[in-house]
């Protein structure tokens, strides 16, 4: 029946069909209206007839002549079938348990999903490899902290990625350690090597996959921590070297040992403070001590890093 034939705006519900001599279900979907144009029926096969309508597996449009669309839309009958079908699908599991049980589909190496720390590895080990991230990265804000976070899963991952393909070839030389007797043990060794990559090739080459996809996340996220950091770092060098300059200029007219940062409005320590006015003039304190000596107070230094007479 073609497009003109059936009323706009017409609706009947899918009908299933049976056919023994395929033993496939069909469901028929009824013409959908579209732009002023109707589209003609499709029949579906949802599936063999044991286990009923289920899974779309192909779409069979009967199109009428001339097939026109109004407007830029191009969407075919078949393609609104599949969606009908498609969105009674399951969308993953909705229960607690289904959805803790998903997230540990990845657990059995590790490389991949949430699960970062495999049952059999130190936890220990893991929060000082943590820890170690943090003190080198010193991490301000949720932004750097999450990103130190991830650096240092990643790098871990990365870690295990050596044992996992040892593992391989150590699970590889217990399978085949029986194979080719009649060769030397030298080249025999050899063959059981080169048998265990064949048969393990597609875990080894996913293993290497695996390790590329972590050093990009790592790269990606270093970027990151990095454009956040720096900006933050410059400015506190900035402020330390401010810091820097006025005591150096409180040393130049004896007034250092009343420099009082925090007056200032510096967030710095005392020492850290003398390190850096002694980085800007490593000369800083030669004068200064010359004068003491001449006043008879060898000994005396200027708070903690001032030269001794």
């Amino acid at each position: 029946m073609g497009a003109a034939e059936r009323p706009l705006g017409r609706h009947l519900s899918p009908q299933k069909f049976f056919s023994p001599s395929t033993s496939i279900t069909y469901v028929h979907f009824p013409p959908l209206p579209h732009s002023g144009f109707l589209v003609s029926s499709c029949y579906c096969e949802a599936g063999s007839g044991s286990s009923g309508a289920g899974d779309l597996v192909a779409c069979h449009p009967t199109l009428p002549e001339p097939f026109l669309f109004q407007g830029d839309s191009h969407v075919l009958c078949c393609q609104a079938a599949a969606s009908r079908v498609n969105g009674a699908l399951s969308h993953g599991p909705t229960s607690e348990e289904g959805k803790a049980t998903s997230s540990l589909n990845a657990l059995t190496t590790g490389l991949t999903g949430r699960t970062v720390l495999l049952p059999s590895e130190d936890a220990a080990l893991y929060e000082a490899h943590l820890a170690q991230f943090r003190e080198r990265y010193q991490p301000v804000g949720e932004q750097e902290l999450a990103l130190v976070q991830s650096l240092a899963d990643t790098h871990w991952r990365l870690a295990r990625i050596p044992s996992l393909e040892a593992g391989i070839y150590a699970l590889g030389r217990l399978e085949f350690a029986e194979l080719f007797p009649e060769q030397e043990e030298g080249v025999r060794k050899q063959l059981i090597e080169a048998k265990i990559y064949l048969a393990y090739h597609r875990q080894l080459a996913n293993l290497s996959i695996q390790e590329g996809r972590l050093r990009r996340q790592a790269e990606k996220d270093l970027v990151a921590l990095e454009a956040l950091r720096q900006p933050r770092l410059r400015e506190t060098e900035s402020c330390l070297n401010e810091a820097a300059e006025l005591y150096i200029a409180a040393v130049h007219q004896n007034r250092h040992e009343l420099y009082d940062p925090e007056a200032l409005g510096f967030e710095f320590s005392i020492a850290q403070i003398e390190v850096r006015a002694i980085e800007i003039q490593p000369d800083l304190f030669e004068d200064w001590a010359a004068e003491q000596e001449n006043l008879g107070i060898g000994n005396a230094v200027p708070q903690t890093f001032g030269p001794a007479a």
